[in-house]
């Protein structure tokens, strides 16, 4: 929660900095369980996490001090309609306002415009938007697009973080600064339409736009934070300006090498580092060893943009982070497949998993069953108890681990009877024996692929780590991890292409996503 408030602060200081809020507007975020956080009535520049209110979908106030804006039900109806939307920002624009007054549609003009190239719709009710009903017919307005104008009012703006929701009121409002200057000077030229859907479909693809103008957010901050201190704030300092939320980014740290890689190939992973640092000529810092859940998971670190140079995952979510721009689309190759396995409590018997019937026996056995937030877990609850026919009684005992902590930790300390998880992510934990790989005609291999993020600060240097990992000088320590190499030589790195049976969680929303 300290999170969120303190990246709120930032672009609400960012925005009236810039004048979008002077007395008028307001900020929102979703929270988890059903309810979104607002700046309160009245906010000034000089907000603090204490100006913050916490509502739920029947608009209710439920914590904090001072009132709700009146506007409320603004962020509250199209929170409601659209669960891909996680941030609102309501302002009152200048320039973007007058395009409801003049009898011009607003378009892309420039190429930052193009982000909104599937239409620029406009709420025709000038009134305040105070009850759910007027929010309601916004949001229909809205639609599926980023922005809605409102006709002599203002505009609304979403993201699916608040780092891109003020990134699109920033660039939105740019993009009619630009079309009123160009009014003055004769005929407005604008962006043609299937010109300016490829262009934005880039731009949002690379999720470069969001990820800029919050690198402006940022070093504004910095800057602020020096002149307060009464010091100056050098060009260095500015390069290791980072998000309150990114406990593990450090300024002035571009002799670093980061990587957040997945629990299932971890173990490979941390037994390559010496090489890793070798290759690149640079410290190899881990961010994370596990596909994680909640605010600290992969997707929504890399929703937030945090500092990485690569990625590497299981496959299924791979794809997803290419679907989302987070990661070049031809940086990214296939580097070693995992099993399947499952293991007991050192000191149990060994688990009977020799064919699919003893597994089904094993399973219905068992007191509690632990699985993870990964493909494995994935399999477990959706495909595998199903093919069994044990969903009904297995589903019940089983228990999620999440917080980046393996199965394998929960069976030792004798919380559950089976832990499920890939084999290479089993193989490294205490307590556990007797691993064994479910029956081959029932093995979910999946693939581990390894991609450069859009933003990587050595794009270069990562791409080579990748051809590496795909090469057979990695091969020793990933069969050693317990996965299977998946090329023999660094010209035969595999490009990431579609599993036969995964799908995995979007990472629109900022909850808990499973992988």
């Amino acid at each position: 929660m300290s999170e969120i408030v303190s990246t709120t602060l930032k672009a609400w200081r960012f925005l009236y900095r810039r004048g979008f809020i002077e007395g008028f507007g307001h900020i929102s975020v979703r929270l988890p369980g059903e309810r979104f956080m607002i700046t309160r009535h009245s906010l000034g520049m000089n907000a603090t996490a204490d100006d913050f209110v916490v509502m739920d979908f029947e608009g209710r106030k439920l914590e904090g001090a001072g009132d709700p804006p009146g506007e409320y039900p603004i962020h509250l109806e199209v929170l409601a309609a659209r669960p891909d939307v996680n941030s609102v920002i309501h302002y009152h624009g200048m320039y973007s306002t007058a395009f409801t007054t003049s009898g011009q549609t607003l378009r892309p003009i420039h190429l930052m415009g193009t982000l909104f190239h599937d239409g620029i719709p406009t709420y025709d009710d000038p009134r305040l938007v105070s009850d759910r009903t007027r929010g309601a017919y916004l949001a229909q307005a809205l639609g599926p697009h980023r922005a809605v104008l409102m006709c002599a009012h203002g505009a609304t703006v979403t993201g699916a973080s608040v780092e891109e929701a003020v990134a699109s009121a920033f660039l939105f409002e740019e993009n009619a600064h630009r079309a009123c200057i160009g009014a003055t000077l004769g005929k407005l030229a604008w962006i043609d339409d299937a010109l300016a859907a490829d262009a934005g479909a880039e731009l949002i693809r690379t999720r470069g736009p969001f990820r800029r103008v919050w690198a402006l957010v940022e070093a504004e901050e910095a800057e602020q934070a020096a002149a307060s201190a009464g010091g100056t704030c050098s060009c260095a300092d500015l390069s290791g300006a980072s998000n309150d939320a990114l406990p593990s980014a450090a300024p002035n740290d571009d002799d670093s090498f980061r990587v957040m890689t997945s629990g299932v190939f971890t173990a490979a992973h941390l037994a390559l580092v010496p090489m890793l640092e070798a290759l690149t000529g640079k410290r190899v810092v881990t961010v994370t060893t596990s596909i994680g859940t909640g605010e600290q998971s992969i997707p929504n670190r890399l929703q937030r943009f945090e500092p990485v140079d690569l990625v590497i995952v299981a496959d299924p979510n791979m794809r997803q982070f290419l679907d989302a721009g987070y990661i070049v689309p031809d940086s990214s190759a296939l580097i070693a497949r995992s099993t399947v396995a499952v293991a007991v409590r050192e000191g149990a018997p060994p688990p009977d998993v020799s064919c699919a019937e003893a597994l089904k026996r094993t399973l219905l056995a068992a007191r509690t069953i632990a699985y993870s937030a990964s493909a494995s877990g994935t399999y477990l609850t959706t495909q595998l108890y199903q093919k069994l026919g044990i969903a009904d009684e297995c589903l019940p005992k089983s228990r999620f681990v999440g917080n980046g902590e393996r199965t394998g930790a929960v069976v030792a300390r004798g919380e559950a009877d089976i832990a499920f998880q890939q084999l290479s992510e089993l193989r490294p934990v205490p307590g556990i024996a007797h691993i064994t790989p479910i029956p081959r005609e029932l093995q979910a291999s999946v693939g581990v692929a390894a991609g450069v993020p859009a933003w990587s600060r050595h794009a270069s240097l990562a791409r080579a780590v990748v051809r590496y990992l795909a090469s057979a000088a990695s091969a020793q320590a990933i069969v050693e991890s317990g996965l299977e190499p998946v090329a023999r030589d660094a010209d035969e790195a595999m490009p990431v292409a579609p599993g036969p049976w995964m799908s995995a969680a979007p990472v629109a929303r900022p909850a808990a996503s499973a992988g």
